[in-house]
């Protein structure tokens, strides 16, 4: 091959590279997200595969407010040393994010500063709406070691 016609494809190589890098590095952690969100018996959503590619790409996109809802709900609901032994279904992440914008005071508005009590709450609301109502309120910690 000639030397100008191998600049040219490491050249275009480099640029194919540049711009797939920022990407794959997305696909990585939304990857990465997932996984923790599963630990901690959280999924995207209830099953519907349209809806989860759709939070797929709310979880890529930062002016969507559910890569700050995944930042706070990761650091704010940890599993006990014993590990998470969640009962029940899986807790959708965007009936999660229904329940943080149920205490705002604009519903509709996407919340870019999730606080970490308004994202424990709503995990406990939806743990309550996916399992019933009990007579007892259970603590985060109780959901989370399954009493």
């Amino acid at each position: 091959m000639k030397p100008h016609l191998i600049r040219v494809t490491m050249a275009s190589l480099a640029i194919s590279l540049l711009f797939l890098a920022p990407f794959s590095l997305a696909e990585d952690k939304v990857a990465d997200d997932i996984d923790k969100l599963s630990d901690i018996h959280v999924s995207l959503t209830e099953g519907n595969k349209i809806k989860q590619k759709m939070v797929k790409g709310w979880l890529k996109n930062d002016y969507s407010g559910y890569p700050n809802l995944v930042k706070v709900l990761l650091e704010t609901v940890k599993c006990p040393a014993s590990g998470c032994n969640v009962k029940g279904p899986n807790l959708p992440l965007d009936v999660i994010e229904g329940w943080c914008k149920q205490n705002r005071p604009d519903a509709n508005a996407v919340i870019m500063d999730h606080t970490p009590d308004e994202v424990k709450g709503a995990y406990v609301m939806t743990w309550y709406e996916r399992n019933g109502h009990e007579t007892r309120e259970l603590t985060i910690e109780q959901i989370l070691t399954g009493k």
